[in-house]
């Protein structure tokens, strides 16, 4: 891992290395940037499993405290009309 971390960057750096660190944010969205930076060996990002199974699987990321699996946070699930919904997401809707 290199010796900077996302952390690091949007908090302790001098004001001219903070506007390169808040620069980086315009290249997505905050969920991304993390989830970036943490492949890229920046640093550590406690992100979902939704959004990072992806990443474990492949081998880009690993899973650091495994004992400590996180906290829990609710699904919301928004769908049209339920004469639209397709059996899929009937399923979905019915495991939850």
């Amino acid at each position: 891992m290199k010796a900077r971390s996302a952390a690091f960057k949007a908090c302790c750096l001098p004001a001219l290395a903070l506007r390169t660190a808040i620069d980086k944010w315009n290249l997505g969205s905050r969920a991304d940037i993390a989830r970036r930076w943490a492949i890229e060996g920046e640093g550590i990002a406690y992100k979902s499993w939704l959004d990072v199974s992806a990443d474990v699987t492949a081998g880009r990321l690993v899973v650091l405290m495994e004992n400590h699996p996180g906290e829990g946070l609710p699904l919301s699930l928004v769908c049209p009309h339920r004469k639209q919904v397709s059996p899929a997401v009937s399923r979905l809707h019915a495991s939850s």
